[in-house]
């Protein structure tokens, strides 16, 4: 066991089960767990800043949300872009808390700084929508290389409406907790589960951890795009699943032969998210297209009419 402090960068959609995933990983890397480490995640400090707090009270009220209503609000798209707006409009706020006149990622990044100098461990949630190159980087664990043990730990749902049904749980319970004492209780927070902007987010985030390995874990040092991931290294990537069985671990970098078996272990985890009736038909059905007509004959047509169809527009207004 390592006497470095650590850093665990934690990847996966919401509702996947990020904040178990901690104690996952601490487990799993037998890391050095005598004192907690610091978490960072900027939705605690929105969900319980007065201001979200009162305009996701405007919202309940506009839209009559209810015990009874609360579900079917989730999917109204005028909900959830309420919703939206006002978690994007505290979190760029120079009022994130009341200790500091700054926005809530300014006051994120100055207690991590702080973790930093003080070479304290900390866990840092992100989105998974770009590699977190700028962490890496020589302003922040970069500035002494090697001085961070750091872990990326990623988790995913492979079937699409048990997580849609997890984040609306988890959705419906705060929103109770919210109604039942608003002043003690975060604001309940509503990210777009859409099935189809969900499933785009998630393709996001595989293409994310995907990229990650091969661009920043999988490279021997002197070929890394410092760039692209940083100059402090990746020292263990690990893939989480959390289906009903609960969490289990599918891949770990540091095994013999890890190389071959990452983007087995991705796909797999990823095939159930393709929604119902979506691309992979129409592509069917372009494919069946263009081989029936991707003729010479039917291309000399179809040309010739394209031809005739501009002399119609251009020549004769």
């Amino acid at each position: 066991m390592s006497s470095k402090p650590f850093v665990i960068i934690t990847v996966g959609p919401t509702g996947a089960g990020k904040t178990g995933l901690v104690n996952e990983t601490i487990k799993y890397c037998r890391l050095n767990s005598n004192s907690s480490p610091r978490v960072f995640l900027v939705d605690d400090l929105v969900v319980n800043n007065q201001k979200y707090k009162e305009e996701v009270n405007a919202i309940i009220k506009n839209y009559d949300m209810t015990d009874d209503t609360v579900e079917t609000s989730m999917t109204d798209p005028n909900v959830i872009a309420a919703f939206n707006q006002a978690y994007w409009n505290v979190r760029r706020s120079g009022d994130c808390v009341k200790e500091r006149p700054q926005n809530c990622d300014d006051v994120t990044d100055s207690e991590m700084k702080e973790a930093i100098d003080a070479k304290q461990s900390f866990v840092l949630e992100i989105t998974g929508s770009s590699i977190p190159a700028w962490l890496l980087g020589r302003e922040w664990l970069g500035t002494n290389t090697d001085s961070y043990d750091v872990f990326v730990s990623c988790v995913f749902v492979s079937n699409l409406d048990d997580l849609i049904q997890r984040n609306k749980s988890r959705f419906k319970q705060a929103f109770e907790s919210f109604i039942r004492d608003p002043i003690k209780n975060p604001a309940p927070r509503l990210p777009n589960i859409t099935p189809g902007q969900f499933n785009k987010t998630i393709v996001t985030i595989k293409n994310t951890v995907t990229d990650m390995y091969s661009s920043c874990v999988l490279p021997e040092e002197s070929k890394k795009d410092e760039r692209k991931c940083g100059n402090e290294n990746i020292d263990q990537l690990l893939v989480f699943s959390n289906n009903n069985e609960g969490m289990k671990l599918e891949f770990d970098s540091k095994l013999p032969d890890s190389k071959l078996n990452f983007q087995e272990v991705i796909d797999r985890l990823y095939q159930s998210t393709n929604v119902v009736g979506g691309r992979r038909r129409r592509t069917q059905k372009r494919r069946r297209f263009h081989k029936r007509f991707n003729t010479k004959k039917m291309r000399k047509s179809i040309k010739s009419k394209r031809i005739r169809k501009h002399s119609k527009i251009y020549l004769h207004p």
